[in-house]
Order: C-alpha cells, then sequence, then structure tokens
C-alpha cells in the first residue's frame, strides 16, 4: 500500500477523509446531546436508503458483525446503537439485536442505562435487557455520570439518579454532568458549583467555570480569569484576560496578548511569549508561533523546534503532526517516529490508529507498520475491539 502523493493530496483530503477527520477527533455521536439545540434525528420515512452498509470488523480486518445496518456507532459497555431504515436499537459484541431497533434516536450505554428517545413520548433509560427502566417522560436528559443523570422540564435542568428518582428538582437554567461529586450549574445568568444534594458549593457569582483534574478551578469575574480552590476561595486573583484549565500541575494563561504558562501558587513558569499553547498529554505542551507548531516541556524548554504546520495531542504516546502537507506521528520525545506521509491521519486507539492511503483508509501500528490494509469505503476507530467499517 502507498501513502497518498503530495500532487493529489488536497482532491482526496477534501473528496474522501476531510469530513470524518475533523482535526484528529473522535467521530460524532449519533444524535446531539441534550444541552445543544441541534434537532433529533429525522422521523422514520425521512430517511434516505443507505445504499452501503455498515458492520464491524476486529484488529486483523476480518467481518466479525457482517455489514448490514444503514448506520451504527461505537460498542460501549458491550452495546453498539444501530440503525435499521429509519429506527434505532442495540447490537451485542456477537452481533445480536439485543434491544429491539424500535426508537427515534438512542444513545450508548453508561453506568449500565441507555438513553432513548421513542416517537410518541419523550426521551427514557433502557437496561442491556431492553427494558425502559426510567420512563420516557422527560423532554431531554444527558448519560448518567456519577450515578446521576441532568434531565429538562421545560426551560430548566434538574438531576435523577439510576433508579429515576428526582433527586435534584429542576431549578437551573443550565447544569452539567457530575464529575467526582461536582456539577457546574447555572442560575440566572451565573455559574456555580453543587454537590449531589444540589447544595451550592461555590455559589452562582462567576461568568465561567471549569473543573479539571487538577484541584484547581478555572473561573471568569468581571471579563478576567482566574482560579479558585474546591471551597471557592480564590487561590490566583483574577488578572488574565484568557486561561486554560490546569493538567499536570500547570495551567496555560493569556497576558498581553501572549500565551504563557502557571504553576498552582501563579508563578509563571513560561513567561507570556506565544500566539498560543494548551495541553499535549505525557506533561508536553504545545505552542503556535508565526504559523508554526511545536511541543515545549513544563519547564518551556523546547522538545521540537517550531515548524510543524499542525500538531495535535498524544494519544497512546503518539502525536499527529503535518509537515509539507503530509502527516505522521511524534513520540512523546518529540521525534518523528512515523514519518510524514500520509494523506491524513487519527488519533491512536486501542493500540491502532487509522490513516489515509491512495486506496483509501486503512490502520497503522505504533511503529508505523500497517496492521489493516485500506480495503474499506469507511471506516472508524477501534472501541472495546471492535471497529465500524463500510465494505467497498
Amino acid at each position: 500500500m502507498t501513502p497518498i502523493p503530495v500532487q493529489l493530496l488536497k482532491v482526496f483530503a477534501l473528496g474522501l477523509l476531510l469530513p470524518g477527520f475533523m482535526h484528529c477527533k473522535s467521530d460524532p455521536p449519533p444524535v446531539p446531546p441534550a444541552e445543544e439545540a441541534s434537532p433529533l434525528p429525522p422521523l422514520e420515512e425521512d430517511y434516505d436508503p443507505s445504499l452501503v452498509k455498515w458492520g464491524y470488523i476486529n484488529p486483523l480486518g476480518e467481518w466479525i458483525i457482517q455489514p448490514r445496518y444503514d448506520d451504527c456507532r461505537n460498542f460501549r459497555e458491550g452495546m453498539a446503537v444501530v440503525r435499521i431504515g429509519g429506527r434505532w436499537g442495540y447490537i451485542n459484541s456477537k452481533g445480536k439485536l439485543a434491544i429491539p431497533d424500535k426508537y427515534q434516536a438512542a444513545w450508548d450505554f453508561s453506568e449500565g442505562l441507555a438513553r432513548v428517545k421513542t416517537f410518541d413520548q419523550g426521551m427514557g433509560f433502557v437496561n442491556k435487557k431492553g427494558q425502559m427502566v426510567i420512563p420516557p417522560i422527560w423532554e431531554a436528559a444527558s448519560d448518567f455520570s456519577n450515578g446521576l443523570a441532568r434531565v429538562q422540564c421545560g426551560e430548566l435542568y434538574g438531576y435523577i439518579n439510576l433508579e429515576g428518582d428526582v433527586v435534584i428538582p429542576c431549578q437551573f437554567a443550565r447544569a452539567e454532568n457530575f464529575k467526582n461529586d461536582h456539577a457546574l450549574a447555572k442560575q440566572g445568568r451565573k455559574w456555580g458549583l453543587i454537590d449531589p444534594n444540589g447544595e451550592w458549593i461555590i455559589p452562582p457569582q462567576y461568568e465561567k467555570l471549569s473543573l479539571s483534574d487538577d484541584a484547581l478551578i478555572r473561573a471568569k469575574k468581571e471579563g478576567k480569569y482566574g482560579f479558585l480552590d474546591q471551597n471557592g476561595e480564590v487561590v490566583i486573583p483574577f488578572q488574565y484576560s484568557n486561561a486554560r484549565r490546569f493538567k499536570d500541575g500547570f495551567a496555560p494563561v493569556k497576558q498581553d496578548g501572549q500565551w504563557g504558562m502557571i504553576v498552582q501558587w501563579g508563578r509563571f513558569s513560561v513567561p507570556p511569549q506565544y500566539e498560543d499553547l494548551h495541553f499535549g498529554g505525557h506533561r508536553r505542551w504545545i505552542i503556535y508561533q508565526n504559523g508554526y507548531f511545536g511541543l515545549i516541556d513544563s519547564s518551556g524548554s523546547p522538545v521540537t523546534p517550531l515548524v510543524y504546520e499542525q500538531l495535535f495531542e498524544f494519544s497512546e504516546g503518539r502525536a499527529p503532526f503535518q509537515k509539507d502537507q503530509l502527516w505522521g506521528y511524534l513520540d512523546t520525545l518529540g521525534i518523528p517516529v512515523i514519518s510524514a506521509q500520509y494523506g491524513l491521519v487519527w488519533a491512536f486507539r486501542e493500540g491502532l490508529a487509522r490513516a489515509g492511503f491512495y486506496e483509501g483508509i486503512g490502520f497503522i501500528k505504533p511503529d508505523g507498520r500497517i496492521a489493516i490494509p485500506p480495503r474499506f469505503l469507511d471506516v472508524r476507530d477501534f472501541s472495546e475491539g471492535l471497529a465500524r467499517a463500510q465494505k467497498r
């Protein structure tokens, strides 16, 4: 198999790969999340016929579930959403239709339950036996996280538990999923932080709030960004024109039009000097200056020069980069372990990554060897050992 030549890159990318690439990010979910304004899938009779069916392959490229679905999604918790005609249901990893295709919309399983939208009612939740364990009475809902799911009642949001009981009444103008026993919630025009009982940990007084895996919370007040602790105490004053969340003890901040990086007590580890700066994973930070990307470490020392046309976050120890209009991968030392030779590439998932060849999309290994030749019309990332694909 041959990587795509430079002179055919633009035609190939626009005609075949670019719609699915979207900056190496994962493919979109079957239907939009509850808080977005995008419409639900069309009614059954409004679907166009699918001329090419979807199935699932294993890491050897063998068909494990034959292509017979009009649409499908990645496996989550041993189940995958599939569409047959204009109706959605679920299959198990053996390809058996475990939950009949009778829903207008269906989402992935999370914490043992999955959201579904009926044709004649609202949203509810089914278990893996297909039983409607939480009735479809909600206008909108989110997946379960930390045992709670956000639900919408009119213009307000609250939360239910895994039994379907309302544990936090609908009272918030906006709300997000729980993470580590905290959730962001909005009252009026201001954001705060609530606990699983709906009590305010941080009162709603901020223009923006965002949680991170680190201890500090990014906040915006009166147009400036600072950081709070878990109790809402200001740890780093509101002084930055922009800021990103803490990762591995460091956070990018923007001051006087330039990005730098601070430690958790507010001192700069990297003085403001870049047009952009964000976390790349593996204690590496992606910088952008004068039209090119590169990598630095947490102290600001260069890991790579600023030579890349595009550079994305690490996944499984590999970061996709673009150089001279072609794509390859860096390792965590900043070494190009897979040279720039592909039309497009995606992040590594479960040990394999999609890459664009002249013949189409195939899979490569972390050392660049071909794992699955590009013999499919379309294929997506692996999840739980299977990847959805369309036979050419």
